[in-house]
């Protein structure tokens, strides 16, 4: 749906894909930093519409993102925490590519201010810095597949229900001492 295989050989190939790439908001429109992105709305989608009644249903579940928490997770271990994705826009509905970081402490970090390329003048890269950039992007690109096929499959097998469940909790209160 968003991969697609690319010939790295061509220098122009590669420019007029990375250039023409959706990008979104590393944070707000006011910081005018962007990057690399996809809609994952799922109106936008293209599914059928039972697909897409389900997946608005499922959506509300508190563990229908385990799994794609996972995928997210992986993509950032396979980039060594340098290169991220998270979900942002004001519902949620765009994936898009941060630029991490590992602190010290071993911590990953994010930083979702800033952008990714977003002059998109590539001309003065060699092949290989552009080469690396695709390659990147293109498992960006098959990341939000994985996220998609993983939301299809989920609506295909499961359905949410209510359930109710009670919490017992601990708590410390005023008792008057016994004299």
């Amino acid at each position: 749906m968003f991969y697609y295989n690319l010939d790295k050989r061509s220098k122009k190939a590669m420019i007029e894909y990375l250039s023409g790439h959706f990008r979104y908001f590393t944070m707000n429109s006011w910081n005018r930093s962007r990057s690399y992105a996809h809609n994952l709305k799922i109106y936008s989608l293209g599914l059928d519409s039972e697909t897409q009644q389900r997946l608005y249903a499922l959506i509300q579940c508190e563990d229908f993102y385990d799994s794609i928490n996972q995928l997210i997770y992986d993509f950032s271990a396979a980039h060594g925490g340098l290169w991220q994705a998270g979900f942002n826009g004001r519902s949620g509905g765009y994936l898009v590519l941060y630029q991490g970081g590992i602190e010290p402490s071993g911590y990953k970090c994010v930083f979702p201010g800033r952008g990714t390329d977003d002059y998109g003048d590539f001309a003065d890269w060699d092949i290989s810095k552009l080469r690396g950039r695709v390659e990147l992007v293109q498992c960006f690109d098959k990341l939000a597949d994985a996220i998609v096929a993983e939301a299809v499959y989920l609506a295909g097998e499961y359905e949410a229900r209510e359930e109710q469940y009670s919490c017992i909790k601990t708590r410390l209160v005023l008792v008057a001492r016994e004299a």
